[in-house]
């Protein structure tokens, strides 16, 4: 980088459309240092000459075929790190996955607003920037803790991992644990757990579009996935898209995959075991929504059966008393009325039981609503 870039940071735009080249300048220019070509010969050239630190490519720059180029840039070990967006008119997904699996970190339509181009430009700069003082010592970091656990931690780490998840009661928990374990093997992730609705976590805490289209797109087909630096791990519930895999080095890549398979393992039955967790206690809480609108309705119940109690021994007082009048009206004799009067008291005895056996019930159906409410109580504690 040079001295006048040490200030400014640089971006590279690479694009046929001079309107569009302008505009570009205009939103970038204040704060950064801006070198705007319309072809890929001048694009080539000018990496050479000053290596920028994030490119912003036209999808189809003229004669030339920007998918093309960005595979082009990624191939040359001095400049693969630099992070690319594509810009286009293109917005369908495949032209999106065109230009992710080209090595792009993002995608912008032609339709842009300044505040989304300056937060992608500054997003992807502060993770480039970040790498690129990683990438100082990286090569002697890396060595030292891959030999470290070969040796002795390697395997400590995984079950260190394997017995935090045990603790781990959220999806968000979960997946933050996973980042801290890649945190330490220097890799960069995006995570999909497969909850209802999908939940998308990484270690710029904002997931790009384009890997959540990836982790969409792949998360249902085999284990794992390989393209370039960049690997999938499928698992039932959870997801995950490594995108700094160490291809040089063949010994350290064939450790991580193993281990990244263990941690997962453990992670996938812990996302399982909240799955499950959550049916639980959904059904719990069903259950005593149940219980509750019985124990309202025996209420009601109780209460309609004392009214009608009330109501029906009104209604016999009053039989009663008109029968009495009507023996006088009748001039029945002494064995017709008394005949009568236990026709009518046979009837307040039948309407009696037939209440009574209605508080029997109820009082049953409340005394198996309370066991009901108790069992789930206790299996709550």
């Amino acid at each position: 980088m040079s001295e006048e870039s040490s200030t400014k940071h640089s971006v590279l735009i690479i694009d046929d459309d001079l309107a569009v080249l302008d505009q570009l300048n205009e939103i970038l220019n204040q704060d950064y240092q801006v070198v705007s070509v319309n072809n890929e010969q001048e694009a080539i050239q000018s990496l050479d000459v000053n290596q920028p630190d994030l490119i912003i490519l036209d999808m189809d720059p003229g004669n030339s075929n920007g998918i093309e180029t960005a595979k082009r840039i990624k191939q040359d070990i001095d400049h693969s790190d630099i992070p690319i967006i594509f810009i286009s008119n293109l917005t369908s997904k495949n032209d999106r996955m065109s230009c992710y699996e080209a090595g792009a970190c993002d995608f912008i339509s032609k339709t842009f607003s300044n505040e989304e181009v300056l937060h992608k430009v500054r997003m992807h700069l502060k993770y480039y920037l970040a790498l690129q003082e990683k990438n100082k010592n990286i090569a002697e970091t890396q060595q030292m803790v891959f030999t470290t656990m070969a040796q002795s931690g390697e395997i400590g780490s995984v079950m260190h991992f394997i017995r935090d998840s045990f603790e781990c009661d959220s999806y968000e928990k979960i997946a933050h644990r996973i980042l801290e374990y890649m945190s330490d093997q220097q890799l960069n992730i995006a995570i999909l757990v497969k909850s209802n609705p999908f939940l998308y976590f990484s270690h710029e805490n904002e997931v790009a579009r384009l890997d959540k289209e990836i982790l969409e797109r792949l998360h249902i087909l085999e284990r794992i996935i390989d393209f370039g630096k960049r690997s999938i791990y499928n698992f039932e519930h959870i997801s995950i898209l490594i995108k700094n895999m160490p291809t040089d080095n063949p010994d350290n890549y064939g450790r991580i995959k193993d281990n990244v398979c263990l941690i997962l393992e453990a992670a996938d039955a812990k996302v399982s075991a909240i799955n499950n967790e959550e049916v639980l206690t959904k059904h719990h809480k069903s259950i005593e929504n149940v219980i509750d609108t019985s124990k309202i309705t025996l209420k009601e119940i109780e209460t309609s059966f004392q009214d009608n109690a009330r109501k029906n021994e009104a209604i016999m007082r009053e039989l009663k008393d008109k029968i009495e009048w009507s023996f006088v009206q009748l001039g029945l004799s002494e064995e017709q009325e008394t005949e009568i009067a236990n026709i009518v008291d046979d009837v307040e005895k039948d309407s009696t039981a037939l209440y009574n056996s209605g508080l029997q019930i109820e009082e049953r159906l409340t005394e198996l609503a309370d066991k009901f409410s108790t069992l789930t109580n206790t299996q709550s504690r």
